[in-house]
């Protein structure tokens, strides 16, 4: 535990010493070309202005190098005093040039191990489901195996959601800035892709012996989702400094604050949030149903879908809600119109969880015209806003990419031309629940579901791009770690250019 604290207190220090750095180096670079512009309009002009600069400035600290130079030393003494045994070489040495991150090479075996065993795993269990018919109609089969497709939903999208990072990472998207991560403690890419294989081994593991009928004596088999359940959620909420706890508390604070929408301001990572579970509700549903299921109740244990119909309604109409609800806060601080025209979007999300669950419940001519109706005006309005608003795209008037945009950050334009219609697609798959005779009414809501996360995470790629292509362009983030933290320029650079 010491070790481990040594090592976030060197983080802390590198992290705050390159801040100093960057910003030295800048006011070192804003005096120079000062200089310069002195040097220039003293060669074009005749006149000597630059003798009266040297008089009056040369030693003045009119972009506060001295100040950063002074408060640099002094993070360097104390980094001495504190973590080098008072060897201020030592201490120089190690935050001029820090240590080579160290590799991941046990975590990426550990990562291929998991993936080995999910595999197998995961093969017996469809060919256990599939080869024995007798299965299906054993009690509660269809009950258990619904909660665990909320599980396997919800790993999927994780999965690709690491894949979104990977990719961020490649492209050198800054993700740690778009969505706030502390630099020093964020959850490096291997170590997630971990984390993801152990709920991946879990989770099939835990549906295979509820198949094979394997539990502990006395122990009912049909407790193997509750318990898996209850491991997810310790694992959220445990408050010991163990498995990643500064971004677990990251992803609960952005719950938080996604629930406390109309009262906080509105920042990237929290309209992020609300648009990933605007895509999740079928995981919702399932933790629904598998609280309903489990706890004791008059009624027969598995008769969740009769008693709790409107609560799912409900349920699946919450995330738009949150994100309704930021789009009027995000209007209140910017006066941006775009956000109104961004309510009437998810009001029409809203629309359609609320007809589709009435049509669910009751059936009816009229409540199926209504949701067809709504869905229709919500995919394409959703579309429409997808593609112009959080891609970017349909620039008409750009020419080296048409109806795309000029800063393009992935380098396969092929790419956006296909993501477009694709998004399309699977935003109107919704259309195969109108068949007349559907093969399976559960396989076909868990396969849309899966559907639906894939086009989220397709939306991840181009959002998050977007949304650094944008900060590149305020210069609110930097394309790529800046070299001058390893080589510092040196405070008298420009006096030796100069001033003497």
């Amino acid at each position: 535990m010491k070790e481990k604290r040594i090592r976030e207190l060197k983080a802390r220090f590198l992290q705050f010493y390159k801040h100093i750095a960057d910003r030295r180096n800048f006011a070192i670079l804003n005096l120079t070309c000062v200089t310069d512009v002195v040097l220039r309009y003293d060669k074009y002009t005749g006149l000597d202005l630059s003798t009266l600069y040297k008089q009056r400035m040369c030693d003045k600290d009119i972009f506060g190098h001295i100040q950063l130079d002074a408060l640099a030393t002094k993070v360097e003494e104390v980094y001495a005093m504190v973590l080098a045994g008072g060897d201020h070489s030592l201490s120089k040495n190690q935050l001029h040039f820090p240590e080579i991150p160290k590799t991941f090479h046990e975590v990426t075996f550990r990562n291929g191990l998991y993936v080995g065993l999910v595999a197998p795993a995961a093969i017996a269990m469809i060919y256990t489901a599939a080869t024995d018919p007798a299965r299906l109609q054993e009690p509660n089969f269809a009950q258990i195996t619904r909660i665990y497709a909320g599980f396997v939903v919800f790993i999927i999208y994780l999965w690709l959601l690491g894949l979104n990072f990977a990719v961020y990472k490649h492209f050198k998207i800054n993700a740690v800035f778009i969505f706030e991560f502390d630099p020093a403690t964020f959850l490096e890419l291997p170590h997630y892709f971990e984390l993801i294989g152990i709920f991946s081994l879990m989770v099939t593991y835990s549906y295979l012996l509820y198949l094979w009928k394997l539990a502990a004596p006395g122990f009912d088999i049909d407790y193997h989702p509750l318990i898996l359940f209850a491991v997810f959620l310790l694992f959220l909420i445990m408050p010991f400094n163990i498995f990643y706890r500064p971004t677990r508390y990251w992803f609960i604070m952005s719950i938080l604050r996604l629930v406390s929408a109309p009262f906080l301001e509105v920042h990237f990572r929290d309209f992020f949030i609300g648009d990933q579970l605007c895509s999740l509700v079928y995981l919702l549903l399932c933790i629904q149903y598998t609280l309903c299921v489990y706890i004791p109740s008059g009624d027969s244990l598995f008769l969740c879908n009769q008693k709790t119909g409107g609560l799912s309604i409900f349920i699946s109409m919450l995330p738009y809600w949150f994100r309704l609800l930021q789009c009027v806060r995000r209007y209140r601080d910017l006066r941006d119109p775009n956000h109104i025209i961004n309510v009437f979007k998810y009001l029409a999300g809203i629309c359609v969880s609320l007809f589709a669950g009435l049509n669910r419940i009751y059936g009816g001519t009229g409540f199926l015209a209504a949701y067809i109706i709504v869905a229709i005006i919500s995919a394409s309005y959703a579309w429409g806003w997808d593609t112009t608003r959080d891609w970017g795209l349909f620039n008409i008037k750009q020419k080296e990419h048409p109806f795309l945009r000029s800063d393009l950050i992935y380098q396969r334009t092929w790419l956006y031309y296909f993501s477009i219609p694709v998004n399309l697609g699977l935003r109107c798959a919704w259309i195969v629940t109108l068949s007349e005779n559907p093969a399976d009414p559960s396989l076909l809501n868990f396969l849309l579901a899966i559907a639906e996360v894939i086009r989220r995470c397709q939306w991840n790629m181009y959002r998050v791009e977007f949304e650094h292509s944008n900060n590149l362009d305020r210069f609110r983030s930097t394309h790529e770690i800046p070299l001058t933290f390893y080589r510092p320029i040196p405070t008298n650079h420009y006096r030796t250019v100069f001033c003497h």
